[in-house]
C-alpha cells in the first residue's frame, strides 16, 4: 500500500474514530497528511468527538496547533461541535481564551474606529453635496431673474 493511500486510511479511521486502526496504521507508517482542505487526522478526530483517538495521535505526535485552509484548530473543531472533553484535551486554557478574546475585541475596536471614519466621510460628503445643491439652485433662480429682466428690457425699453 502506499503512503498516499496509509495517509488517506488514517485520515478516515480518525474520522470513525477506529483507535486501533490508527495505531496500526501508524505503525506501518502512515503520514500525518492532511485532506485537500487542510484537514489533519487530528482536526478530524476533535470533530468527530473521538477522545481516545485524539489522545492517541496526540501521543503519536500529531501537531494540536494545525490549520486547515481556513485557518481552524483541531481546539476550533472541537469548540465549534460542543466537544468540551476534547477541548480540555487539547489545552485551551483560561489564558488562551483570554488571549484570544481579547484579539477579537482589538479587532472589534479597529472596526469601529475604521466605520466612525467611513461616517464622518459620509457626513462630509453630504454637506458638501447640500452645498452644491443650494449653489446649483441660487444659480439656477438667478438664471431665470436675468433671463426675466433681458425679456423685460427687450420688450419694454428703458
Amino acid at each position: 500500500m502506499s503512503l498516499v493511500d496509509l495517509g488517506k486510511r488514517l485520515l478516515e479511521a480518525a474520522r470513525k474514530g477506529q483507535d486501533d486502526e490508527v495505531r496500526t496504521l501508524m505503525a506501518n507508517g502512515a503520514p500525518f497528511t492532511t485532506d485537500w482542505l487542510g484537514t489533519s487526522p487530528l482536526h478530524l478526530a476533535a470533530q468527530y468527538g473521538h477522545y481516545s483517538t485524539a489522545e492517541v495521535l496526540l501521543r503519536a505526535g500529531v501537531s494540536r496547533d494545525a490549520r486547515t485552509k481556513v485557518d481552524r484548530t483541531p481546539l476550533h473543531m472541537a469548540a465549534a461541535d460542543g466537544h468540551a472533553h476534547i477541548v480540555e484535551l487539547l489545552g485551551a486554557e483560561r489564558e488562551l481564551l483570554q488571549q484570544q478574546l481579547q484579539e477579537a475585541n482589538r479587532r472589534a475596536q479597529e472596526y469601529r474606529h475604521q466605520l466612525l471614519k467611513k461616517e464622518q466621510e459620509a457626513e462630509q460628503y453630504r454637506l458638501k453635496l447640500e452645498a452644491m445643491a443650494r449653489q446649483q439652485k441660487e444659480t439656477v433662480d438667478k438664471g431665470s431673474w436675468y433671463k426675466g429682466q433681458v425679456f423685460c428690457i427687450s420688450i419694454f425699453p428703458a
